[in-house]
Parts: structure tokens; C-alpha cells; sequence
């Protein structure tokens, strides 16, 4: 017979001693580094990542580069691969791309491009397609370079294909670049002592930086601290992977403990994970307590939904009594505000009120965050909208059997 006592002692021993190795300090050190990109969401979102290497690689714009970034950034891409280069790394030393013109998704009648350089002096233009999650499409890049080709003949057309793995396009005129090669040449203009960067460039240089060295590569760094941590303490590991709960689970947690916290609420019935139900003490009456659906028989619920979202509603079920659910139905139609409008009364389910608590529940979201923004949101609606729902109902003449 298994001993659970003495399992529950050897795994809190083992969470003890890898809570207090210095290898897991170090670790979470790198994870919780604070990043700009990490806060303003866009960690993994191309169109953030193009847009500020298409601004370090034009050269008119403000961060004192100059020309230097993208001179490297194609030499780079001609030690990758001559051939589609067009050149070699020290024909590109030569070139003054000072006049080059950058232009980036969104900004130019190019848009489906990510970033197109057309330098007239050096004769090339350079179209860089950057990918993160995403893979080509619909032949896009034929269809670029193509397109560069028939407007420009005159001209080497180059393409980049940037991945964090520098995988073949399949297409002979794209050269395979990697995420970590930017980052390599970030470093390096960082760690050049001749280069006079601006102290808020150099900080801005760094969070990009940090964010491909983070998201976009392998951080060969925290894959060796996690290899030591896992060689060391997969017993404690392993637990955590176990009881790991997801944002869901977390999402309803919290929610069910906030309802059953307030005291002039009373919660209904519960989904696990899915869904938490309630009812303000100061309107239940049992007017509404004719549904069909609910062990309650409550017709009208508060109802917090979580799925890839997490909203709060009052729903109107399916009821034994048609009479009330249209008298319900009349008193929200006709209040207006907070409630919604609709002229038509199904014979099921109708949404008198909606509140978005969570836009997402995805992979961006950090999970203290979400109980913060779960924590605001639900004293925003106690402070706000319940007094406003709850005058409306206490306000109007309901019947009482």
C-alpha cells in the first residue's frame, strides 16, 4: 500500500530544493528580465519585429547607424549564400547605401512586402520577408520578386528569407537568414566602441535584442541552466508539469473565489473551467425562478463564460413560463442602458448584458497578469455597472407569484 503521507513529504522536499537552487534563481532571472516587447504584447508579432528592423536597416533614419546596419545586414546575407547575394561581402564594403530607400509593411503601395530596400546608386533592391509563426503563401515570394524584376530589370533583385532557422525558401533567388544572425549583429554594433550610440538607442537595441534572443532562436543560455535543472530536480519538475493548471483553470478560480467573497452575491451553479453562475442577493426574486435549465430554476443569471475569451453576461434561459421571459425581455428592451437590445425573443437563450473581461486567453498572456486584470475588471463592475443593473431591476414593478 502506497504511503501518500510520505509521497506528499518527498515531493514537497523536492519543489523545496529546487525552489532554492541558485541554478533555478538564475533561470528565472532571465524569464522575468524585463523586455518592452514583452509588456506591450508583441513578443512574437511580426509586424512589430519587421518594423524595427526595417528602422535599423534605412539608413535616414535617427539611431546613428547610418548605413553601417545594413551593410553588414548584406554581407551577412552574401556569406549566406553568393549566388543569390549577387555580390560578396567585400564588394558590399565598398557601397554607400546612405540614399537606399526603406520601406515597410504597410507604409508603401508595396504592402504585402515586409521590407523593401531599392538603392538606385549601388543598382539593388532587397526584398526581405520575415517570418515568425507563419509560413509563405500563395507563391508571395515569386511573386515579389517578380514583381521587383519587371519594374526594375536594370537591377539585382535580392531576396532575404529571415526564420529563426534559416530554412531554404525553395525559391534560388531568397537567401536563408536566421533570427539569430540579427541578434548576432546587434551585439556586434553594441560591442563597438567606435560606434557612438545615443544611451536610449543602445537601450532600445538591447530590448530587440533580448526579445529574438528570447523568442525567435534558441537561448542556448537557458536551454543549459534548464538541462542542469531538470538533470538535478526532475522528481520536483515532473510534479510541476503534473499540477501545471491552465489559464482557464486559473481564469475560473479566481472568478468562483470573487463571487463567493461578496457577500450580497449568491452563486448558482458552476462549470469547472468553463463556467461560474451567480445571482445579487438585492433582485433575486422568485418571479424568475421558472427556467428549465438551471437546478436553481433561475430564468436570469449572471454568468462569467470562459473560453478563448472571458466575458461576464445576464442571460435569459429557456423558461417554464413564456409570460415571464417576455416580461423580462419587455423590461430590459425597453430600459436601454446597460442592457442590450433585442426586438426578438427567442425561444431559448437571450443575452440581456455582456462584459469583456479577458480579450484572450493565449499562450501571450502572463498568468499574473490575467489575475490582476481579472481582480480590476470585476471591482469596475461592482463599483459600476451592478448598482446600475441592480437599480433598474429594483426600480421596476414586478409581479410577485
Amino acid at each position: 500500500m502506497v504511503d501518500t503521507s510520505a509521497t506528499m513529504q518527498e515531493h514537497l522536499r523536492a519543489l523545496h530544493d529546487l525552489e532554492n537552487s541558485r541554478d533555478f534563481a538564475a533561470l528565472e532571472e532571465i524569464a522575468t528580465r524585463f523586455n518592452i516587447f514583452d509588456v506591450l504584447g508583441v513578443k512574437r508579432k511580426e509586424s512589430a519585429h519587421t518594423r524595427f528592423l526595417g528602422f535599423l536597416l534605412n539608413p535616414k533614419k535617427r539611431h546613428g547607424l547610418g548605413d553601417r546596419f545594413l551593410k553588414r545586414f548584406l554581407q551577412i546575407a552574401s556569406e549566406n549564400s553568393p549566388e543569390a547575394a549577387h555580390a560578396k561581402p567585400s564588394d558590399i564594403n565598398d557601397f554607400d547605401f546612405s540614399q537606399a530607400d526603406v520601406r515597410v509593411e504597410g507604409r508603401n503601395e508595396d504592402a504585402q512586402i515586409d521590407i523593401l530596400i531599392r538603392d538606385a546608386k549601388n543598382g539593388i533592391n532587397v526584398i526581405v520577408e520575415n517570418k515568425i509563426d507563419s509560413k509563405q503563401h500563395s507563391n508571395q515570394l515569386s511573386k515579389y520578386y517578380n514583381r521587383e524584376v519587371r519594374h526594375y530589370p536594370k537591377r539585382r533583385i535580392v531576396g532575404v528569407y529571415l526564420t529563426k532557422d534559416a530554412v531554404e525558401s525553395g525559391h534560388e533567388h531568397y537567401v536563408p537568414f536566421a533570427h539569430k544572425q540579427i541578434r548576432d549583429l546587434t551585439m556586434e554594433l553594441l560591442g563597438d566602441p567606435d560606434l557612438p550610440l545615443a544611451s536610449e538607442f543602445q537601450c532600445a537595441l538591447k530590448q530587440y535584442s533580448d526579445a529574438i534572443r528570447r523568442h525567435l532562436m534558441v537561448d542556448e543560455e537557458s536551454e543549459e541552466l534548464c538541462m542542469k535543472l531538470y538533470m538535478r530536480h526532475k522528481h520536483a519538475i515532473d510534479e510541476i508539469i503534473k499540477c501545471n493548471p491552465s489559464l482557464d483553470a486559473l481564469a475560473y478560480r479566481k472568478l468562483k473565489e470573487l463571487v463567493e467573497a461578496e457577500p450580497t452575491l449568491e452563486l448558482d451553479s458552476i462549470e469547472k473551467n468553463k463556467c461560474v453562475r451567480f445571482m445579487p442577493k438585492s433582485i433575486d426574486r422568485d418571479y424568475f425562478k421558472c427556467g428549465s435549465e438551471r437546478e436553481s430554476r433561475r430564468v436570469v443569471l449572471f454568468e462569467f463564460t470562459i473560453a478563448k475569451s472571458v466575458n461576464l453576461f445576464i442571460e435569459m434561459g429557456p423558461g417554464r413560463s413564456e409570460e415571464v421571459r417576455k416580461h423580462i425581455h419587455d423590461f430590459a428592451s425597453a430600459y436601454g442602458e446597460p442592457f442590450q437590445f433585442e426586438r426578438k425573443l427567442g425561444p431559448k437563450w437571450r443575452c440581456l448584458f455582456k462584459e469583456r473581461i479577458i480579450d484572450r486567453l493565449d499562450d501571450d498572456l502572463d498568468p499574473n497578469q490575467l489575475i490582476h486584470t481579472i481582480k480590476c475588471r470585476w471591482d469596475q463592475f461592482l463599483r459600476d455597472d451592478l448598482p446600475r443593473i441592480e437599480q433598474a431591476f429594483l426600480g421596476h414593478q414586478w409581479p410577485t407569484s
